[in-house]
């Protein structure tokens, strides 16, 4: 029988310091298969997400094969997806290019007339798909979200308001990888034999 352990009671808090806690890398990058290892170098950062946090919501939808009575015998996975969603709190270049996708965002360096500009040219051409990566923490305790072919698949919608912090709302779709996962999850509980 199983015992209770207060060390299997997870937050899902940013794992940020320098950097943010969302991470992107073109698909097929090596990914991580743990919550602890370093990041391959093509990753990078998009920065502060709002307060909102990230949202994982699995789908799947069956069909069942009856018998002659019409007892449930057996039931089919006809459809698995699964969408990740959350908005950006900063409008940095890395951050804005994971929501419109890398040719949208252009970068203009600061000059004696002006700081530095981005602009986005937004256009009917979904963005690339990426490989997505989500670092969280609780204590010793580290969870990490893994993506491996994700596609932000809907137009941001974004409020301008004074009292608010602009955010960039992101929904992604899971596609499956080539081995036909569409995310996985890995924990470590912080604690060392």
């Amino acid at each position: 029988m199983a015992t209770v352990n207060s060390q299997n009671i997870f937050v899902g808090a940013p794992f940020q310091s320098v950097t943010g806690a969302v991470f992107t890398a073109p698909v097929g990058t090596a990914l991580p298969t743990d919550a602890v290892t370093a990041l391959n170098t093509a990753f990078t950062s998009s920065g502060y997400v709002s307060e909102d946090g990230v949202s994982l919501e699995p789908e799947r939808s069956t069909t069942n094969i009856r018998d002659w009575s019409h007892t449930v015998v057996r039931t089919l996975v006809d459809e698995t997806s699964a969408t990740v969603s959350f908005a950006l709190l900063e409008l940095s270049e890395e951050g804005l290019k994971q929501a419109f996708g890398d040719d949208k965002v252009t970068r203009t360096a600061a000059t004696s007339d002006h700081g530095v500009q981005l602009a986005i040219s937004v256009d009917a051409e979904m963005p690339e798909a990426k490989a997505w990566v989500f670092n969280m923490k609780d204590g010793d305790r580290r969870v990490r979200l893994v993506i491996p072919n994700g596609q932000v698949t809907s137009l941001p919608s974004m409020t301008f308001t004074a009292g608010e912090a602009i955010t960039v709302p992101v929904e992604i779709s899971c596609n499956p990888d080539a081995s036909g996962v569409i995310y996985a999850i890995y924990t470590d509980d912080g604690q060392t034999a």
